[in-house]
């Protein structure tokens, strides 16, 4: 199953600009996007970033962008939102996608608890 590109740049923005929790990560991606994605498709490009060595799981559903990921990450400084989110679609590399299972119930949790529906 693929996914728009889109997608992993706004996990990958989203790890960059909050604690890497997964309460904070539903939370970014709203403030930047106003949407999330799907349970599926957030697996998707966590198992992305997590395989092309962009970002490292820390803890369960704790991320945080590694060596590669804060210089990958500052190419796209000064740059208002949408541009930054296109400019990282263009330069994430190719790669194999990581082994790593999203825990499906605690994400749309964390949904509900920000959403409140």
């Amino acid at each position: 199953m693929s996914f728009s590109p889109s997608s992993r740049a706004l996990v990958l923005s989203a790890v960059a600009c909050s604690s890497g929790s997964l309460d904070q990560l539903v939370y970014t991606m709203d403030y930047l996007n106003r949407a999330w994605p799907s349970d599926a498709e957030f697996e998707w490009a966590v198992q992305y970033l997590l395989g092309t060595g962009l970002i490292e799981e820390r803890a369960p559903l704790r991320f945080r962008l590694t060596k590669q990921g804060k210089k990958l990450w500052k190419r796209t400084r000064g740059k208002g939102v949408i541009t930054r989110f296109i400019d990282l679609v263009d330069l994430l590399p190719s790669g194999e996608q990581a082994a790593w299972t999203l825990d499906r119930e605690a994400y749309n949790a964390a949904i509900h608890d920000y959403a409140g529906s």
